[in-house]
């Protein structure tokens, strides 16, 4: 399968940029693969496609500030999202000049052996990046650890937003209302 079979034109208009209150006022798309209808209604209705032996999934995932934006050892600004949790202040991270409309990556291939690669998130919190993992992906360690580095995330920390949202949202307004765990 293919990335690019998921393609497809989505007129900026579109892509709505806040969330709308009430929160089950969203819009839903709903197909009836039997008769091959599709209908438009709100997220309220979902209860109406739903029938006996049915299964709803409910992402409980509770989304924490994993962007953050900082300065290079040179001075240049860095992004930071982080992916995973490894513990210990250690995690998986994207890392990027956010900057530059056409990503790229801070640091290229392997960091050289005892080069430090420092970039500073907030005042008395930093992260050295540790090893790059293919992809875009790095290995960074916080310097801090536990719940103080919780502290310094939530202080810190930007809602991760995708791409297309335009503005910066706050974790309220992007969490779901069956948030529980966080990831």
């Amino acid at each position: 399968m293919r990335l690019s079979s998921f393609n497809y034109n989505l007129p900026k208009n579109l892509i709505v940029q806040k969330p709308i209150r009430p929160r089950d006022y969203s819009r839903l798309f709903a197909v009836d693969s039997n008769k091959d209808k599709i209908f438009h209604r709100k997220f309220y209705n979902v209860v109406d496609f739903l029938k006996k032996g049915d299964v709803l999934v409910v992402n409980n995932s509770k989304v924490f500030p994993a962007r953050f934006l900082g300065k290079k050892e040179g001075g240049g600004k860095a992004e930071i999202f982080l992916l995973r949790d490894k513990s210990n202040g250690i995690f998986e991270a994207l890392l990027g000049n956010f900057k530059e409309k056409n990503k790229k990556y801070l640091f290229e291939g392997n960091l050289p052996q005892g080069d430090k690669k420092i970039i500073t998130v907030g005042d008395g919190f930093y992260c050295e990046v540790l090893e790059f993992l293919g992809g875009g992906r790095w290995m960074i360690k916080f310097n801090k650890k536990g719940k103080n580095l919780w502290k310094f995330i939530y202080k810190f920390g930007k809602a991760p937003t995708p791409p297309y949202i335009k503005r910066l949202s706050n974790l309220r307004e992007y969490q779901t209302v069956y948030a529980k765990n966080k990831g």
